[in-house]
């Protein structure tokens, strides 16, 4: 999950979290319906210490997460804090498109060479190369709908830790 969400989580670390005032207020200026908790922390931006202590197995209940309610929160973290995944589609999308390039000037030059199939050679360079174009096409319209998913977000543009008064003399 770290690598999709541009920031480095210790899986070793839960949810629990002893807050400052400071980071309270600040974390309530997200205006966001899907906010993830510590994708939030992280972005804030503030020093984060942490207390080592001895997590006791549960002695009554049980989690009210299942494993599909886990999974659903990790796609939610990260498909609503980064772009990263639809940047990967367009670099697989420009992949197609090289290796159809690539294989076209192959399959040209061997069917010259050796000859072969009728069809069969047209057929496979317009799929990669029309199936890398769609992947290009579909990535970059999703970067577009992702920054402005990101302005409509209405983030701060950034958290105060300390305020400096001026004085005059």
């Amino acid at each position: 999950m770290s690598c999709l969400s541009k920031t480095a989580l210790d899986s070793s670390f839960g949810s629990f979290s002893i807050l400052s005032r400071k980071v309270i207020n600040e974390f309530l200026r997200f205006n966001e319906r899907e906010r993830h908790y510590l994708f939030v922390l992280r972005w804030l931006g503030f020093n984060i210490g942490t207390i080592e202590y001895d997590h006791n197995e549960r002695f009554a209940g049980k989690s009210s997460y299942s494993l599909s309610r886990l999974v659903r929160h990790a796609f939610d973290g990260v498909f609503f804090q980064s772009t990263d995944l639809l940047k990967w589609i367009v670099t697989a999308g420009l992949a197609f498109s090289f290796l159809g390039i690539v294989s076209s000037l192959y399959f040209v030059f061997s069917y010259f060479a050796h000859g072969s199939s009728p069809g069969w050679t047209s057929l496979f360079v317009a799929m990669l190369i029309c199936t890398g174009a769609i992947l290009v096409s579909l990535g970059v319209l999703g970067l577009y709908i992702g920054k402005i998913f990101d302005q409509v977000k209405d983030r701060p543009l950034y958290a105060l830790d300390v305020v400096l008064e001026h004085v005059d003399k």
